[in-house]
């Protein structure tokens, strides 16, 4: 019980640090000039959460 409570753990940092790198990406493009509109938003959103849905199932 412990080792898989270990391994959860483990997993869990792993998906918050993708998430907290893939906020900090998107802070910064955010700055660029060509992202103001809202078709950036659109695409990033898409695409940040299709490639994390995998980790979170």
């Amino acid at each position: 019980m412990k080792k898989a409570l270990k391994i959860l753990l483990i997993v869990d940092a792993c998906v918050a640090a993708a998430f907290l790198i893939g906020y900090e990406i998107r802070e910064v493009l955010l700055l660029m000039p060509f992202s103001k509109d809202f078709s950036f938003e659109l695409t990033w959103n898409i695409f940040f959460m299709e490639c994390k849905l995998p980790a979170l199932l």
